[in-house]
């Protein structure tokens, strides 16, 4: 699979320019998300879109960037050894990158049955238990996603448990994975309360039954305050598998059900008791979050339209443990609102229609928003809250968020009437976000696994890894041995995380494969013909199409090598000119992470 092809490329490369030993191809790994549940795979796929602004595509451009470049600057008989390396490394982008935008729910094959399923529920003397653990010492799920009504799960709890009348579906569904969420969490936290119990076992018992409530046709398609909350942690545990694809799913259906039920419109609400009223704003704005998260990363027009939405934001916590979670998540709306406005404005099919002078306006105003945005969350006092270090290490991150998704920004405006310029704003935010990336990763290792986990899965997975491969092509294009070691670095720092999930072992995979191949190049001192650079550091590529014109990955078809045995010109090949025609056409942008989560699982 994948892990053995780029395990190939390493082998090649190593032979090439190290004259080392082989590195061992090692298997893919065997966990499987579903190890929770018995559900099978469902028994249809579907092929699922990615538009402009997303980053399979440019992975698969980068490997032809480096294919090219190879070509270009190494002769006949040592190009043929790489170029079977690289070849294999083609292969599977390609065909992983076919199967990431597979659309697989986590749903069994079987047709979904009406009413709540028959389940085997956790003891009631531990469900207690935990009720009056959650109201002394709420556990970090609740209180990272603001869900501040900490006497729900008990009022759900005392239904199930005990019901005077029939139990709704959503209840049932959302008790189980409010129940999940906190057992994992006290889990992690080694909370001794609990310790009279099996938690994990309670744990897994209890995100099986989460799943198997939420399959049913009531949790999918009844607009309910519950069924909205219920989709809300199903698309969070999706998040936390790198299983956008999903996450996707799960928003879209909610978002139809918000929209039934008014939850975007204030003078919907008004007349609810205040406390239901906080309760639908929060479920609405989280869906909202992570929808413009997706619209960027996935290269989709959101779900969640802004000149139609009017309701408020739920309100800060008057509690000063609770509050800067509050104010972490306000910051937070305001960054998906600028992800979603970058999309609609740089990505979108009307954007890649409009004057190169509308778009350069709009890149630099969705940059100064991403620096106004970083300003307020550094300025979030984490000191006094609940679970202080993971908010501050959160709050010690927003220099690599912002500056990865200007990163985007700055990639989107890059066309000219003669060319294609890559402005030297968008290689020092492609750097900034890198080296932050360092700065954040320092203390990683003497972290906690939460700690790992939430950096893992909402700070490096959560914008796109662009900014390697804005550096990885800059270094490719000017053989700079300092954009080489940079990549190097990160790398370095991927290998230390790729154990907390698969998601992170692809990514490293991926980083890895394409700074090996940038070693070789770089190694090799060849300077490329056809690119120009300017004194302030940008670089113009000669133009071979039109820029302005979209291609989504599954447009994207490799060229055909020469045969092995065959006479083999790297000369023909003008690695400007197609680094022209790649980065000018706004390839997509999201990372190799929008992969099918089906064999995936985080650790509790």
């Amino acid at each position: 699979m994948i892990q053995e092809r780029l395990a190939a490329i390493e082998h090649s490369i190593k032979n090439i320019s190290l004259s080392g030993t082989a590195a061992s191809a090692r298997s893919s790994p065997g966990n499987d998300l579903r190890t929770a549940s018995s559900h099978d795979s469902p028994a249809t796929t579907v092929p699922a879109y990615e538009g402009e602004s997303s980053f399979g595509a440019q992975t698969l451009q980068a490997g032809e960037a480096a294919d090219r470049t190879i070509a270009r600057v190494l002769g006949s008989a040592s190009t043929l050894e790489v170029r079977s390396a690289l070849s294999s490394l083609k292969s599977s982008l390609e065909s992983h990158g076919s199967s990431t935008r597979v659309h697989q729910a986590y749903l069994s094959s079987s047709a979904p049955r009406p009413g709540p399923p028959d389940l085997s529920l956790p003891p009631v003397d531990l469900v207690v238990a935990v009720v009056r653990r959650v109201k002394v010492h709420p556990p970090f799920s609740l209180v990272g996603y603001c869900w501040r009504n900490l006497q729900q799960l008990e009022g759900l709890c005392q239904r199930v448990y005990f019901p005077s009348d029939s139990v709704p579906p959503g209840s049932l569904t959302l008790m189980h994975g409010l129940l999940f969420f906190s057992l994992r969490d006290y889990i992690n936290e080694g909370d001794d309360v609990l310790s009279n119990w099996d938690l994990q076992q309670y744990s897994a018992l209890c995100e099986q039954n989460f799943h198997k409530c939420l399959e049913t046709y009531e949790s999918l398609s009844i607009p309910t305050l519950e069924n909205i909350q219920s989709l809300l942690l199903a698309a969070t545990r999706a998040q936390e598998q790198s299983n956008m694809q999903l996450v996707w799913t799960y928003v879209a259906a909610a978002h139809s059900m918000c929209q039934t039920l008014g939850l975007h419109r204030e003078a919907n609400l008004k007349n609810d008791p205040p406390a239901l009223a906080e309760m639908k704003r929060h479920a609405f704005w989280s869906h909202y979050m992570a929808d413009k998260n997706l619209s960027l990363c996935l290269g989709r027009k959101s779900n969640f339209q802004d000149d139609d939405i009017d309701v408020d934001y739920f309100k800060i916590s008057e509690d000063p443990r609770q509050a800067p979670w509050d104010e972490i998540a306000h910051a937070s709306i305001r960054f998906g609102s600028v992800q979603g406005e970058a999309y609609d404005r740089l990505y979108s099919i009307a954007a890649s229609r409009a004057p190169a002078e509308q778009r350069l306006q709009a890149g630099e105003e969705l940059a100064q928003k991403m620096i106004d945005l970083r300003n307020e969350l550094v300025a979030v006092d984490a000191s006094r809250a609940w679970y202080g270090e993971h908010l501050s290490s959160m709050v010690h991150a927003a220099d690599f968020i912002a500056y990865a998704v200007m990163t985007t920004i700055y990639r989107a405006q890059t066309s000219t009437g003669s060319g294609t310029e890559i402005s030297s704003k968008c290689f020092e935010v492609a750097r900034l976000a890198l080296e932050a990336h360092l700065k954040c990763f320092e203390s990683f290792t003497k972290s906690t696994l939460m700690q790992q986990i939430d950096y893992v899965t909402w700070i490096l997975l959560y914008p796109s890894f662009t900014p390697f491969v804005v550096v990885f092509t800059h270094a490719i294009a000017t053989m700079s041995v300092e954009d080489l070691g940079l990549l190097q670095e990160t790398v370095g720092t991927l290998d230390q995380a790729k154990h907390i999930s698969e998601g992170a072992r692809r990514l490293h995979d991926v980083c890895k494969a394409f700074a090996d191949a940038a070693s070789v190049l770089i190694t090799s001192r060849q300077t490329l013909t056809g690119m120009q650079q300017h004194d302030d550091g940008s670089l113009v590529f000669p133009a071979v199409t039109d820029p302005h014109v979209p291609m989504s990955t599954q447009d994207f078809a490799w060229p055909a090598w020469p045969d092995a045995n065959q006479n083999f010109d790297g000369s023909s090949m003008d690695m400007s000119m197609f680094l022209g025609n790649w980065l000018g056409a706004n390839r997509p942008v999201m990372d190799m992470l929008n992969f099918d989560a089906a064999d995936q699982e985080m650790p509790l």
